[in-house]
């Protein structure tokens, strides 16, 4: 088990750089609390299970074969796609996540932390920190998508 700490924030699109080619992923979530979810991303394929928490949560993750997440994935309807792609900044990974489906128009850019406290410059593409507007927790996404929140 690790923990997994990290922020999230809206994306400026416009002033991105250049990004390198990202993996598409389809990830269906089963359970809210403990979060429970299984993902697709290219040919590998992960179950996962995250305790209740905003900006720190114990993560258990276990790849799975690829067979058996798409099996798995057809039990849920709450499910998000999106492509992801990623950037070291500063010595910290950011995860730049463009929405797709229900959820288009949708870009969060999340930063994985050594410890929660730790200070980080923000990219000039970082606009407002949503760690703590759980409507952008992807649980939430697959439930509320994007497109019906602007509505």
């Amino acid at each position: 088990m690790k923990q997994e700490i990290e922020r999230k924030f809206l994306v400026k699109e416009r002033n991105l750089p250049a990004l390198p080619k990202g993996k598409d992923l389809v990830a269906g979530y089963f359970c809210e609390n403990p979060e429970i979810r299984v993902r697709v991303e290219g040919d590998k394929s992960f179950l996962t299970i995250k305790s209740k928490g905003l900006i720190a949560r114990d993560e258990f993750e276990y790849e799975i074969c690829i067979r058996d997440a798409k099996k798995l994935l057809e039990l849920t309807s709450l499910k998000i796609e999106k492509n992801r792609c990623t950037l070291n900044i500063d010595g910290f990974i950011w995860q730049i996540d463009h929405y797709k489906g229900e959820n288009k128009g949708l870009v969060i850019a999340e930063i994985e932390l050594p410890n929660p406290n730790i200070k980080f410059r923000k990219p000039l593409w970082v606009d407002k920190e949503v760690t703590f507007d759980l409507k952008y927790r992807n649980i939430s996404l697959a439930e509320h998508p994007f497109s019906k929140l602007r509505s």
